[in-house]
């Protein structure tokens, strides 16, 4: 169904302003439409305001804003429960593909470059870390990139994949860690004495 084709009259006007409000970029054209196909001029009207918000912020707020929407927006939650109740690899496998085809209809996940594999796109990895970061307290660094911070105190889950690391901290506090994941290929990294003992509730 088009703008064009629907009864509510209301729709083709806000329709034409949420386009506005996605500033011409197609990823945010992509979310959004494939994120309203068939709905209602209420939601329509939802996702308007959730963009205006952004009028005077930069462009990347706005990325962040719509693919968080189509994220909150996805009928269950994932977790460590993804595989409950499955009792064989056939169930597993077909779980796992039922939530990919979920994700690519949501633009959170797209095709990759050969058959059978998918990919996300950087800026959906960005608004991830960043959703991440804000509701489960979590760090996560860039492999190959120069680790300009170490995470804070309220840091709950930190993973540093490959970063570029010359130092580990002495006497780093970061008490309500649960989770620490560090890998790295500089095997003359050295780990001070007191680098653990700010991590007492680490796994």
């Amino acid at each position: 169904m088009t703008v064009a084709d629907a009864k509510d009259s209301e729709l083709p006007p806000i329709a034409a302003e949420v386009a506005k409000k996605c500033a011409g970029l197609p990823l945010l054209l992509l979310t959004v439409a494939t994120d309203l196909r068939n709905r209602e001029s209420y939601a329509w009207n939802d996702k308007l305001k959730q963009l205006s918000v952004f009028d005077n912020e930069e462009i990347n707020a706005k990325v962040h804003s719509v693919l968080e929407s189509s994220y909150n927006d996805l009928p269950v939650r994932h977790g460590l429960s993804l595989f409950k109740h499955i009792s064989s690899v056939k169930e597993a496998r077909n779980k796992v593909y039922t939530l990919i085809d979920t994700l690519k209809a949501k633009c959170l996940l797209i095709d990759g470059y050969k058959y059978g594999f998918v990919q996300m796109h950087d800026v959906v990895r960005d608004t991830a870390l960043w959703i991440a970061s804000r509701e489960q307290h979590a760090f996560i660094g860039t492999s190959g990139s120069e680790l300009m911070e170490w995470p804070n105190k309220d840091s709950a889950r930190i993973s540093l994949p490959y970063c570029d690391i010359e130092d580990l901290p002495e006497g780093w506090e970061c008490p309500k860690a649960e989770l620490l994941l560090l890998f790295t290929e500089v095997l003359s990294l050295g780990i001070p004495d007191l680098f653990f003992k700010g991590l007492e509730t680490s796994k």
